[in-house]
């Protein structure tokens, strides 16, 4: 078993191996106040990780998951003041952030452990050894005999199996604890089990229906899986995923690509309750993402298809304007700029940034001189994006600490080098 623990090459951390990478020309020798100050703007992502990773640690349930509707019947801090949202969806209302009730749970718990394997946290040691491990025995108890976690009454038990498969399959890879590999060994089988012949996977196993948000999600998960150390034959798979990819991404205009949802160039999904918010190149993010992981021969930072899907990130940039804010899209984004790098991902970073560090709670205006223990958001992101009503400020707390991840690791990476391409 090989141990990530120096290295933290993983999914969530966006540090993919290999020739992924857009090549970016050497950086220039930094004079004694620009090392200062890429020191400073350091410290600053790595307090405001710091600080959701406390408000994930101190709202999850004593049994061990994160919950998208009583998160704020198991916080820790009793005595601090609760305010809900400041704006855009039930500003002030008392469970105006909670998410739905149960049916996101098991997601909601793998999201929130990510969170802490991102930051190279395990449950064998450090400050979050004990959540880690709360949640971990948690996932394990609740996984059946196929592998699957939790039950699958609900459509979106195929995203809370896969989110909770990488969140186990990295902290199996951070602690080389031998007593995960088979819980991890099985949970990859199931998704395995449950993709379409030759195609890619939807809502249950093989039910011949197919979309491209999940099966982005599934290739995630497999890439975890490889990058653990797990052995997995992954080629039928990434074979029937870039096949469902090739199937639903379309020429709309000479030089122009969109990728599908459930069609050819169908674009993103919505829930029924966001309908206000604003279409964006969701699905185009997650082909980008996808391909680049899987590695297929033509499928690099030269494809004009991927071209082009880059150039709409930077013409769709993170901005807090309620219309605008979709957590899962500057999700992707944040992934798929990163992966692509060069201006791609110099644009997106100078927007993502603010865009999270301004309204992060605790250092919005409106919440001066509070502190964790004055104030029970402190931390975290309120439930005001376009899946809100789904995951709540659980849901927005750990994915956008995720992106935070990923901006605090870029600025200590040195560039890639080419290799051969």
């Amino acid at each position: 078993m090989i141990h990530f623990k120096t290295t933290l090459a993983l999914v969530t951390a966006a540090l993919c191996t290999g020739t992924v990478l857009a090549d970016v020309p050497p950086p220039k020798p930094k004079d004694a106040k620009d090392a200062k100050e890429d020191k400073s703007k350091e410290v600053v992502l790595l307090d405001r990780i710091q600080a959701s990773l406390k408000w994930l640690g101190d709202h999850q349930n004593f049994e061990g998951y994160w919950s998208g509707a009583g998160f704020g019947a198991d916080t820790t801090r009793k005595t601090a003041k609760r305010s809900g949202n400041l704006e855009f969806v039930n500003p002030a209302k008392e469970n105006g952030d909670a998410g739905w009730s149960e049916s996101v749970d098991i997601g909601l718990t793998g999201l929130s452990l990510l969170s802490f394997t991102g930051a190279g946290h395990d449950h064998t040691e450090g400050d979050y050894k004990a959540n880690l491990r709360r949640g971990i025995m948690y996932l394990r108890k609740v996984q059946s005999n196929d592998g699957c976690f939790g039950p699958k009454d609900e459509d979106s038990f195929v995203y809370n199996h896969a989110i909770a498969t990488m969140a186990l399959c990295e902290d199996y890879a951070l602690s080389a604890d031998g007593a995960l590999k088979s819980t991890c060994e099985r949970a990859v089988q199931f998704i395995l089990d449950a993709q379409n012949p030759g195609k890619g996977w939807r809502y249950g196993v093989k039910t011949g229906e197919n979309d491209t948000s999940f099966t982005g999600w599934a290739v995630m998960a497999l890439k975890s899986a490889k990058m653990a150390g797990l052995e997995l034959d992954d080629k039928a798979a990434f074979d029937g995923a870039s096949s469902w990819l090739d199937s639903v991404t379309v020429e709309e205009k000479k030089g122009e690509y969109c990728t599908g949802y459930n069609s050819p160039g169908s674009g993103n999904a919505r829930l029924r309750a966001a309908q206000n918010y604003e279409t964006n190149p969701t699905m185009d993010a997650i082909n980008i993402c996808a391909r680049l992981f899987m590695g297929r021969t033509g499928w690099d930072t030269n494809s004009k298809v991927l071209k082009f899907q880059a150039g709409l990130l930077t013409k769709n940039l993170p901005k807090w304007e309620h219309a605008k804010i979709d957590y899962i899209y500057w999700y992707w984004g944040t992934l798929a700029a990163y992966q692509y790098g060069g201006d791609t991902w110099i644009k997106w970073a100078a927007a993502i940034k603010p865009a999270l560090t301004d309204n992060q709670r605790g250092w919005r205006k409106e919440d001066k001189d509070a502190t964790a223990e004055t104030l029970d958001e402190h931390g975290s992101w309120d439930a005001v994006d376009a899946w809100a009503a789904a995951g709540g400020r659980v849901y927005g707390t750990a994915v956008n600490c995720l992106m935070l991840e990923i901006l605090q690791r870029y600025e200590r990476l040195a560039p890639k080098k080419k290799e051969g391409r």
